[in-house]
């Protein structure tokens, strides 16, 4: 025991809850805003979203599909447009 050496750890203060929740919110406002405009103009809103696929020679490739979000959606991804086509081919 006497050959260990003790350190001293500066915890850093918690962050407040309020302060740490106010960014996600925010978030999902802008997205419910991003949602109803879509919708104004008819068009799907969606998230793109990053899948990995086997291809028919068995290569395994990254790509791109749209993730429709309903109006109520609390999620606070990265808002991205996706066009009614490119929605409804997926």
């Amino acid at each position: 025991m006497a050959k260990l050496n003790l350190k001293r750890i500066e915890r850093v203060a918690p962050e407040d809850p309020v302060q740490a929740r106010r960014p996600k919110l925010i978030a999902a406002l802008d997205e419910q805003q991003l949602v109803l405009k879509a919708r104004i103009k008819a068009e799907v809103y969606g998230q793109p979203k990053k899948r990995w696929v086997s291809g028919a020679d068995g290569e395994r490739a990254q790509k791109k599909r749209c993730a429709p979000c309903s109006p109520g959606s609390s999620s606070v991804m990265q808002a991205g447009m996706c066009s009614a086509s490119t929605a409804a081919a997926h």
